[in-house]
């Protein structure tokens, strides 16, 4: 048997050119690694996708694609399929893409935010892997215009810890199917597993801000949100300190809450929302809704929005006609895989 790269030979007396290749690959894929710079390996997709490496992280994500699935599925979770052309924004800001629509105005879909609570009362938990579409510039490895996101949302809850507890479990499913099926091509591709645990380690913003310039210098103490320079310290903190990969941040500010988020019944300066981070980086944030009709309408208006306009109707007769206490999330699966490899 012959030795080197290729542990075989051809013992075949003639070969068939099915297609007669015409034109000089833009790029060298023969090697173990592709040597090219970034614009021509993004220019050059079509070709690159076909390296066995490339290949390899594309198997791992339909391998976690599937175990999202079927952890949903397994947990009395009914997918469903929203609309992608929306009448109001889900989220509102400059990361909005706006269009004419027969006359009037509509919007590529941020998330099916609004849908999948709306679906709450008819099958009390339901989940959705497709795609939002935000308007931020694609230039950095933490944004892209179109996300393929799973979002899920769950009723009759008793408490926002429901919707932690059931992020903790579907986080370490995940990760030890992926990783028990995909082992081999996780091994190629030099990935690590991650620390897992039970419970994640919780931290609030505060307690994180202190933290940060405790250990760092870096003062962020007063802002209502993480910097990226926060979720990559605690991410490592955490590893290190913690036994943990995943971290959950909590205690975000009710003055930074969006208008179907739930106020904290104990401490009203707070939402009941966290985030969970995962590698340095946010993969979902996680949230109770506000459900009761008068104090959803009243939330819409207190930030400026008409709870009048026609866009939020539908979504509005909702709660109406009854819904349970519920929350859930949205995660970007492609960030997420990024993070397994």
């Amino acid at each position: 048997m012959p030795k080197g790269k290729f542990p075989f030979e051809l013992q075949k007396s003639t070969i068939e050119v099915l297609n007669k290749v015409t034109h000089p690959s833009p790029v060298d894929i023969s090697k173990d690694t592709i040597a090219a710079d970034g614009d021509t390996i993004h220019e050059n997709k079509v070709v690159i996708l076909r390296h066995p490496k490339q290949q390899k992280i594309f198997k791992i994500a339909a391998i976690v694609e599937k175990y999202m699935r079927a952890f949903r599925d397994a947990n009395d979770f009914t997918q469903i399929n929203s609309p992608k052309l929306i009448a109001f924004p889900t989220e509102g800001g400059a990361e909005l893409f706006e269009m004419e629509y027969f006359g009037r105005k509509a919007y590529l879909a941020q998330s099916p935010q609004f849908y999948k609570q709306m679906m709450v009362p008819v099958f009390e938990r339901v989940y959705e892997i497709g795609k939002a579409y935000r308007a931020e510039k694609s230039n950095t490895s933490r944004h892209t215009t179109e996300i393929l996101m799973l979002d899920m949302e769950m009723g009759f809850i008793d408490s926002f810890d429901d919707i932690i507890e059931m992020t903790e479990n579907f986080v370490n499913y995940v990760i030890d199917k992926t990783r028990e099926e995909a082992e081999k091509l996780l091994l190629d591709l030099g990935a690590t597993k991650p620390l897992l645990m039970e419970k994640f380690p919780r931290i609030s913003v505060e307690k994180l801000h202190e933290l940060m310039k405790q250990e760092t210098g870096e003062d962020y103490i007063g802002e209502k949100d993480l910097s990226p320079s926060e979720e990559k310290f605690i991410c490592e903190y955490s590893a290190q300190h913690w036994g943990s990969d995943f971290v959950i941040v909590d205690g975000f500010p009710w003055s930074d809450a969006k208008f179907y988020h739930h106020q904290n019944r104990e401490n009203s300066e707070i939402a009941d929302r966290a985030d969970l981070l995962f590698r340095g980086v946010e993969i979902t944030t996680l949230t109770q809704r506000e459900v009761h009709y008068d104090t959803l309408v009243a939330q819409i208006a207190s930030q400026g929005l008409d709870p009048n306009h026609p866009g939020l109707k539908h979504y509005l007769d909702a709660f109406k006609y009854g819904m349970p206490a519920e929350g859930g999330f949205g995660l970007g699966v492609s960030r997420f895989v990024q993070k397994v490899i």
